[in-house]
């Protein structure tokens, strides 16, 4: 991996990973299950608070209705900041 990237994956550190499964049910009519293998990012640390960003495309699992969609796309960003009254830098490794 990169400098300032992350990776999320399913399963242990000391394990193979292992698929993530997002769940979208749809007014408790429909539920769709959506896999992907992992999802990286890239983050930035410097000169502001901890910004991470990420997107991923998700394939539907073959057990899902005919209502879901073939893929579904996933972008998200997230700030993290710290709970004090100082501004402190926050470093991620």
């Amino acid at each position: 991996m990169g400098e300032d990237t992350f990776e999320i994956r399913g399963g242990d550190c000391a394990e193979l990973a292992k698929p993530l499964t997002i769940v979208l049910n749809y007014t408790g009519l429909v539920e769709c299950k959506y896999q992907a293998l992992s999802i990286r990012g890239k983050f930035t640390t410097h000169p502001e608070d901890v910004r991470l960003a990420m997107a991923r495309q998700f394939e539907k699992e073959s057990t899902n209705s005919f209502l879901c969609p073939s893929t579904i796309g996933s972008e998200t960003a997230m700030t993290m900041e710290k709970d004090s009254l100082t501004s402190e830098p926050v470093y991620i490794s």
